[in-house]
């Protein structure tokens, strides 16, 4: 159906008399074609009921089941297609993507919920023959697929492809044949055409619409298509013999509606004219009608031609075809490099009277990519002017207001929010509002918005009204507080005209006042507003510095006031700088804001030091603010970094897991130190390698007192390596050195030793016998003043001079119920009388286990002492 609402409203459709509904036109809001489609149906009807609900709604009539449709779902069976469902969303701004390779590509399967009778397609897709040289269509009838196309498309446009009919075709597919395989394309739509056994079409002839001076948009509509899409013309003439014929046109289905505009025509002459159909089967004549060329009226006039220097936009009369359906438009490329904003389309008529403009385009739609606005000129008095630039409403009429003059022209453009989008401007029509000439008000004194205008001046302005009528002058002001008139000028012709107002009398005041102008007829209206004498000075104050220290370029901020009308017009920035922090240089000009918020980036051109700062204001009427006695605010400025290192750390072994480590740590520049942070690695053993630097988490934050950590040993027993990095009050930070400042290591725990059965060797034992030329003798000796005794070779038999040459062979002696003691060993060092010495005896003869006993001179074992013999190793 085409149907229009002023609100949101739907319509449920029931076979007849039918209670229960079998589909629903949803979301209707305003004049436009919309369609469903009727599935899964029983039995047959050719009369149907149609409910309305929500808003009233006004229909238009009934569209036969024959047109263009889409798909309603897809197939992809070679998984190489993305976004499937857009390539049948009725939008040509979105799109299916195919990623490139040499040869034929995987189909696309474009499906239908009923068979039809189908014997066109049409494609939007695109087809670059840099890359593609042909595309394939195929159609199903319910058993086979039948190719019906193989070639050449266009590229980013509607491309309508026609053949031999088919009955029950229940989905298409489409693929790309690629030369080149380095790109992604893009599929936008797919239509089937749903047609019927072809015949004769018929069209109506329409009123003509946008009659002017010297052209006429002639219109018509396509009635009954015949069963196929059709083309349209029109014939005009001085009478019904015609004579002139517009190009044939369109590919346009049944209830179309189309115009074309004729040009070069007469003012005042009356022409002819009617609608010519024609498809296939063949043409067809609507009716005659007639206009006559005429001033446009007042009221919205559609432009009469247009131009597009860049030759970027397509279809551009659709921009003023009187048809919201159709538009003109032009393409953003992705990363386009003329950037965000379209080229201009310009408008022309010839020249109007008009005071305002309207457009409707696409808009602001909420998708990630779209178009956020519009700048809209018009060509006024013999120069371009400024009628609109920002944002608006998607397709719906948006109307401009300007000063009323002379307007021959417009220019639009519209920008898309991000340039890596990709999509079309589209602008559907644009009108211009052609007005009744009023008085018009000019040169006003003193001129709107000055200042400084001495008490009580004389008012001026000039009228002209272009019809010639007298006039009448009404001047008025609200320095009471209400709109009072002041003064009158009655029954004047166009001149220059005065007034006083005594009440303008007050310095430092904004006087606003207006002039109406009346020829009882039309009138006019002009406001306009002066300022008196402003004698106010400004005040200005630099906000506090945080924090003092910078060691990089600070923003400043200021605060500035005026209570005098005029505004401020700038804030001045003046410093001054000390090495010292005693000794100050003279106040230098840092730099001037000529707008808010007021702000600087000061860079300290002096470098390390202080430096204090204030600022002075400046407003409309050259009042100065009064420089004042001390700074605003001050701050001071270092890059020098500071230095710091960690005192060499005796013992090298700790045993404690808290260790205080000290350090040393300066700062050359004035800030001075802030604190001091100790960093450490480390390893297992030796023969590990070191880990990474890290921080200890210990700061001292009172380096100038003394530079002490206390550290944990937090990664456990082993070695560590350290050094420290300092920081100051300007946030300066030491660099790291190349190597370690200290060391040391960490052992808590007690070593452990075991003692092994039987390690001792009869050989080893062979060494500590008798030996009659070297009078040696195994001997058992004390530790010190400890219970650990150790075998030693004795080699001298002189007893208690005796001396031993240090050769160890096992660090403790055990006897087999406890620690040999002191007592016990005594029984063993030499007796005189007896000439007993320890000795060491194989036990057993074929073990590992020896035993010490008493031998005599003559090597004879006297007495076993103990059983067991054990060494360390």
């Amino acid at each position: 159906i085409v149907a229009r609402s002023s609100g949101s409203s739907c319509i449920e459709v029931f076979t007849k008399d039918s209670q229960s509904p079998i589909t629903t036109f949803e979301n209707i809001t305003h004049n436009h074609q919309y369609k469903v489609f009727l599935t899964n149906l029983n039995g047959s009807s050719t009369t149907f009921d149609l409910r309305t609900k929500g808003d009233s709604i006004e229909y238009d009539y009934i569209v036969d089941p024959t047109g263009w449709i889409t798909p309603t779902n897809y197939g992809d069976p070679s998984s190489q297609w993305t976004q499937e469902t857009r390539a049948y969303d009725e939008n040509t701004a979105t799109y299916a993507s195919h990623t490139a390779a040499v040869g034929w590509r995987g189909f696309l399967v474009l499906n239908l919920s009923n068979p039809i009778y189908c014997d066109r397609v049409r494609v939007f897709a695109d087809f670059d023959t840099g890359y593609v040289d042909r595309i394939s269509i195929d159609v199903y009838n319910s058993t086979t697929w039948i190719e019906k196309y193989n070639g050449t498309i266009g590229n980013c446009v509607w491309t309508e492809l026609e053949f031999s009919g088919e009955t029950n075709v229940t989905k298409a597919r489409f693929r790309y044949h690629f030369i080149s395989g380095s790109v992604i394309f893009w599929f936008y739509e797919f239509d089937f055409w749903q047609g019927k056994p072809h015949s004769l079409p018929n069209g109506t002839t329409f009123n003509a619409t946008s009659i002017d001076v010297s052209t006429a948009i002639l219109r018509g509509n396509i009635s009954d298509d015949g069963g196929e899409p059709c083309q349209y013309r029109f014939q005009y003439g001085s009478n019904s013999s015609y004579g002139n014929n517009t190009t044939w046109g369109g590919s346009e289905v049944q209830n179309s509606e189309f115009g074309v505009m004729i040009h070069n025509l007469v003012l005042g002459n009356t022409y002819h004219y009617r609608v010519q159909i024609r498809n296939d089967i063949g043409t067809v004549n609507g009716s005659d009608k007639n206009f006559t060329t005429a001033v446009p009226s007042l009221g919205w006039v559609s432009p009469t031609s247009d131009y597009d220097p860049n030759t970027q936009w397509t279809n551009e009369i659709y921009a003023y075809d009187d048809d919201t359906d159709t538009y003109t438009q032009s393409y953003h490329d992705i990363n386009d490099p003329d950037g965000q904003w379209s080229f201009y389309i310009y408008l022309n008529h010839s020249v109007l009277i008009c005071d305002k403009i309207r457009f409707f385009a696409r808009g602001p739609t909420g998708d990630p990519s779209q178009i956020d606005q519009v700048d809209l000129d018009v060509y006024r008095g013999g120069a371009w002017i400024d009628a609109y630039l920002g944002t608006f409403t998607d397709k719906q009429w948006v109307v401009k207001s300007f000063m009323q003059g002379s307007v021959s022209q417009a220019r639009i453009r519209f920008r898309i929010n991000a340039n890596n989008g990709g999509l079309y401007y589209q602008l559907y029509e644009l009108d211009f509002n052609n007005s009744r000439p009023v008085p018009m008000i000019t040169y006003e004194g003193p001129t709107n918005r000055s200042w400084g205008i001495a008490l009580r001046p004389q008012l001026n302005i000039t009228v002209n009204n272009p019809d010639g009528a007298n006039m009448t002058i009404t001047w008025s002001s609200n320095s009471s507080g209400s709109w009072q008139t002041f003064g009158t000028n009655n029954t004047v012709g166009n001149g220059t005209y005065h007034q006083t107002n005594t009440n303008f009398n007050t310095n430092n005041t904004k006087y606003w006042w207006k002039v109406s102008v009346s020829d009882g007829i039309d009138s006019n209206t002009s406001l306009f507003y002066f300022s008196t004498p402003d004698l106010t000075k400004p005040t200005s104050t630099i906000a506090t510095i945080t924090p003092y220290w910078k060691k990089s370029a600070a923003t400043l901020t200021a605060t500035a006031t005026d209570t005098g009308w005029s505004g401020l017009k700038d804030v001045t920035l003046y410093s001054r700088f000390s090495i010292d922090n005693s000794s100050w240089g003279g106040w230098i000009n840092a730099g001037v804001d000529t707008s808010s918020p007021w702000s600087w980036s000061y860079t300290f051109p002096n470098n390390t030091g202080y430096y204090q700062f204030y600022s002075i204001a400046i407003d409309n009427a050259t009042n100065i603010e009064v420089t004042p006695g001390s700074p605003d605010a001050r701050c001071g400025y270092e890059t020098l970094t500071p230095n710091s290192s960690v005192s060499s750390i005796t013992p090298y072994w700790k045993t404690s897991a808290l260790q205080i480590f000290s350090g040393t740590a300066s700062d050359t520049g004035p800030s001075g130190l802030k604190n001091v942070t100790l960093r450490y690695r480390y390893r297992a053993a030796n023969a590990s390698s070191w880990g990474g630097w890290v921080n200890s988490g210990v700061v001292d934050t009172d380096p100038w007192i003394s530079v002490t950590w206390s550290f944990t040993f937090s990664n456990g027993s082993g070695h560590y390596e350290f050094y420290s990095l300092a920081n100051d009050n300007a946030t300066n930070t030491e660099t790291a050195p190349g190597s370690a400042d200290a060391s040391c290591a960490y052992d808590n725990q007690a070593p452990s030793s075991t003692l092994a059965d039987g390690s001792i060797s009869d050989s080893t034992i062979s060494t500590f016998e008798w030996n009659g030329a070297e009078g040696r003798h195994p001997a058992v000796i004390r530790l010190g003043s400890s219970e650990y005794y150790l075998i030693a070779a004795e080699g001298d038999l002189g007893g208690a001079g005796a001396t031993y040459d240090g050769w160890l062979f096992t660090i403790r002696v055990w006897s087999n119920n406890g620690t040999i003691k002191k007592s016990l060993i005594d029984s063993w060092e030499y007796d005189v009388s007896d000439g007993f010495y320890p000795s060491i005896c194989l036990v057993n003869g074929s073990s590992n286990i020896y035993a010490i006993n008493y031998e005599d001179a003559g090597g004879v074992a006297r007495k076993i002492i103990t059983t067991r013999v054990c060494s360390n190793n």
